[in-house]
């Protein structure tokens, strides 16, 4: 068998010389692969813009539902029977606040108030009593008469990131009148009855303290315990007053 396959190769190979020539090979031209198409790189977020310097002029309206001035005060007439007696009352306030908010341009905050005025929308009155004998001397303070305004108002103080901020050295004018009357055995004939003015022209500084909020579409001034403080002479009688205006305001926030 061996021997047999060695004979033939050569006629396989001399086969393999005579069969025709194939020719050349068809050309098949090569189809273009599809690119698969790449998403560009997302551009680099940028980062978020600095809030834009901005000054809002805002109209405050005192609330007189949330508003009181609280008038604390102490009579101390001249003679030796007689010593010092205190009285206090209450009234709601009315009134107007302008005030500038402005934003600079690393989102500080600060407030201006540059314009109060207020009023008290019901009347007054202050009560001093010593024995049946000695009598009464009561102080009647009329709606509307009782009036504060600014005198003056330091620069812009800065506000906190609550909306806190605090203002010293402030000065105002109260304009007021009282009418005095006196009653009683002694009181009755030794003051009698008049109208005293107790105007303050410009009270002493004053430290102003409150909040800036807002709330949907209005701004919101808090003023807890605005502090004004004097002393008046009646007739040779010491009266030293202490006004207390707790105050809440609103302004549109449009």
């Amino acid at each position: 068998m061996l021997r047999q396959g060695i004979l033939l190769l050569p006629l396989l190979a001399l086969a393999a010389c005579q069969s025709p020539d194939p020719g050349p090979a068809d050309f098949v031209e090569p189809r273009p692969i599809a690119a698969t198409p790449v998403a560009a790189p997302a551009p680099a977020p940028n980062p978020l813009p600095l809030p834009k310097a901005a000054k809002i002029n805002l109209k405050f309206t005192v609330q007189p539902s949330r508003s009181t001035g609280s008038i604390h005060t102490t009579l101390d007439p001249d003679g030796p029977a007689l010593g010092p007696r205190a009285s206090e009352c209450r009234t709601p306030l009315r009134g107007s606040i302008r005030a500038r908010l402005t934003t600079g341009p690393a989102g500080s905050r600060s407030l201006h108030l540059e314009d109060v005025e207020l009023q008290a929308t019901s009347e007054g009155r202050l009560l001093y009593k010593w024995s049946p004998l000695i009598g009464t001397i009561s102080t009647t303070l009329p709606a509307g008469v009782l009036r504060i305004t600014d005198h003056h108002i330091p620069g812009a103080c800065p506000l906190t990131m609550n909306g806190n901020f605090q203002v010293p050295g402030n000065r105002f004018t109260v304009g007021c009148a009282g009418d005095i009357e006196g009653r009683g055995l002694i009181l009755g004939q030794a003051v009698g009855k008049f109208r005293a003015p107790l105007d303050i022209p410009v009270t002493d500084l004053v430290t102003v303290s409150g909040s800036l909020t807002r709330q949907d579409d209005e701004f919101v001034l808090r003023i807890p315990s605005a502090v004004l403080r004097d002393r008046f002479d009646l007739d040779g009688a010491a009266l030293d007053l202490v006004f207390t205006g707790d105050i809440t305001a609103t302004a549109p926030a449009h």
